[in-house]
């Protein structure tokens, strides 16, 4: 299903006389907030049965994260022993597990020195935090390693605040004959043009970032990258390192015999953005986005809009639409408690 067919389907749903208009970017803004709440809704029962993991299989990425003493942020021999940092991707959403990968320094126990091994991490709650210090049983070890994530946010707003500083403008193919520029974006347009081409937009992109940047106040270690990207997705690479502070920390206690050497990590990714051009809704061929869910995840991505929609024309239907689209019951465990409130 595209976002324009979502959003016909949505509209059809929603039809009635003296609905109010709404502009292309509201659309856009409920679509986002349609797929945020789907996506959360069955996140809170991920793993309650087969069908909610399946539900988000296309957001479910791993990554395998190298640790070196580089990554160390606290050292020191006390009750909570070492402790690690690492980045987490980009597209980092929600964590599902964690897993940590050990090396023996040197023969231990029934241990060979360099034999490696995994283990689970446990998620550090401020309780077990707390109960850790004084606690032997909650301390950290090889044994029980525990993760906590920190900073989750990006600093200052920097990410979200040159975005459009970033992406390709109108400028950057001024040198491109109108014949080539075919497509709704300026990023189809640019993947369908020859390597020469690319070259003379990659030269023009790169001398208005340049200029744009110049008045710009961020640290000059990173305007001096910036001012060399070729495309944005370099740029938005550039921003991401410096600015991305979405950080997970292990912490595993003592390391006189062992290092951590590997982390281990299945995460959930942030669902695409959605943007729907009033250009891509008036063609008649669809060349708007392809939503990344499976086809019924779409339906449900549709109901949650036209709920959304509903009561945002402040229609009498909102109250009998749930009850009529409720096509995905919740996992058996819930069913019961809800059951049993009711008596």
């Amino acid at each position: 299903m595209t976002v324009k067919e979502l959003l016909q389907y949505a509209i059809i749903e929603t039809k009635k006389n003296g609905a109010p208009n709404l502009l292309i970017e509201d659309y856009n803004y409920f679509i986002n907030k349609s797929i945020q709440q789907t996506v959360n809704s069955i996140y809170n029962f991920y793993n309650a049965d087969q069908q909610r993991t399946d539900d988000l299989r296309v957001l479910k990425d791993f990554i395998k994260i190298p640790v070196t003493d580089n990554n160390i942020s606290l050292s020191e021999e006390d009750n909570m022993g070492t402790i690690y940092e690492v980045r987490l991707p980009e597209n980092y959403y929600h964590l599902i597990s964690c897993q940590v990968q050990f090396e023996l320094l040197h023969t231990w126990r029934c241990y060979d020195k360099g034999q490696k091994w995994t283990n689970k991490a446990i998620r550090a709650t401020g309780e077990i935090n707390s109960d850790a210090i004084n606690n032997a049983y909650f301390r950290p070890s090889y044994r029980t390693p525990y993760f906590y994530i920190i900073n989750n946010s990006y600093s200052n707003g920097v990410w979200k605040n040159y975005l459009h500083l970033i992406d390709y403008q109108d400028e950057d193919f001024s040198d491109i004959e109108k014949s080539r520029m075919k497509g709704s974006t300026l990023d189809i347009i640019y993947r369908a043009l020859t390597s020469d081409q690319k070259g003379q937009v990659n030269t023009k992109y790169k001398s208005r970032l340049a200029e744009d940047f110049e008045s710009v106040e961020i640290e000059s270690e990173v305007k001096e990258k910036l001012i060399k990207a070729d495309t944005p997705d370099i740029a938005r690479q550039i921003l991401n390192d410096a600015y991305n502070n979405v950080l997970l920390q292990i912490r595993v206690g003592a390391t006189d015999v062992f290092k951590v050497v590997n982390i281990y990590i299945d995460y959930l990714k942030t669902p695409q953005y959605i943007r729907l051009s009033q250009r891509q809704f008036d063609m008649d061929i669809d060349t708007s986005q392809v939503l990344e869910f499976p086809e019924y995840i779409c339906q449900e991505i549709l109901h949650t809009l036209v709920k959304l929609l509903l009561e945002n024309y402040s229609d009498p239907r909102l109250q009998t639409n749930a009850a009529i689209n409720n096509t995905i019951a919740p996992p058996a465990g819930v069913q019961q408690e809800q059951q049993g409130s009711r008596r």
